[in-house]
């Protein structure tokens, strides 16, 4: 990418297409290089040069926004990314998608969704460059600049597709249609394990639900002693229990309404 960009300064242009044809390093450092940078060639019979301070520093700031090129490629997409979403931060996507991840047909939709979620990411750049790997189908570091067009034109389009899904997927949980609080989620083992998802609740059920709870905590904290250590432990169970049993009930929860309206998203 960096050697087909035309998305730098004009000097560190010249100044790459002279590295690049570069044949003899004394050649290039004393002759040719000045030259594309804007100053006169240092003669080998000279022992001073007026401006080695000034072409020093020249020759720093190019290489220096060559060997950054890329990187600044990946964090301009994924603030690109955030703003398109309208998200803060990575987390917020990833576990939205991570709830959609098992309830898509289309091949297209899933294999965006499924990039989307990938938590396990150690870098937010490693995590872009594989979405963008996925809405171009080409490798970031293989671009060209009418790629970068193309993600930019492409990406909101397939934000917005996975926003309705989101939304689908919220409201058809909400179990009625009525009022919900949806959060997001996420459970680890020790194992290493982990679940993120969004959970929600319909307001219609939320009186049952606090009056069941309220229940089973204040049995609980007469068996442990202590509140804290119920509603710990308590969360701790429903967590455990989510893990396992969160595919099998997906598959239940009309999942074929959301397949449908992910093949025409």
């Amino acid at each position: 990418y960096t050697l087909l960009t035309g998305n730098l300064t004009s000097a560190t242009l010249k100044a790459r297409d002279t590295l690049v044809a570069a044949v003899e390093p004394d050649e290039l450092l004393f002759d040719s290089l000045p030259k594309a940078l804007g100053f006169q060639p240092i003669l080998a019979d000279k022992k001073t040069y007026g401006k080695a301070g000034a072409y020093a520093e020249k020759i720093g700031a190019v290489l220096n926004e060559l060997t950054g090129c890329y990187d600044q490629l990946l964090n301009d997409l994924f603030d690109f990314l955030l703003e398109t979403s309208a998200e803060t931060n990575r987390l917020a996507i990833t576990g939205q998608a991570a709830a959609l991840e098992n309830e898509v047909l289309n091949p297209t939709v899933r294999a965006f969704v499924s990039t989307l979620a990938k938590n396990g990411v150690d870098t937010d750049t490693g995590w872009i460059e594989a979405i963008a790997t996925v809405v171009i189908e080409k490798a970031p570091t293989e671009w060209i600049d009418e790629d970068l067009l193309r993600f930019r034109h492409e990406l909101p389009q397939q934000i917005a597709a996975f926003q309705r899904l989101v939304a689908l997927h919220a409201e058809h949980r909400a179990d009625g249609g009525g009022p919900f609080n949806a959060f997001r989620v996420t459970i680890t083992r020790p194992d290493g394990h982990e679940h993120v998802g969004l959970v929600d609740i319909d307001q219609n059920q939320r009186q049952h639900a606090d009056e069941a709870l309220d229940s089973v905590l204040k049995n609980l904290t007469q068996s442990i002693g202590s509140p804290h250590r119920a509603h710990k432990a308590l969360l701790a169970l429903l967590g455990e229990r989510l893990l396992s049993e969160r595919a099998d009930s997906d598959d239940r929860e009309g999942v074929n309404l959301i397949e449908r309206n992910a093949q025409h998203g």
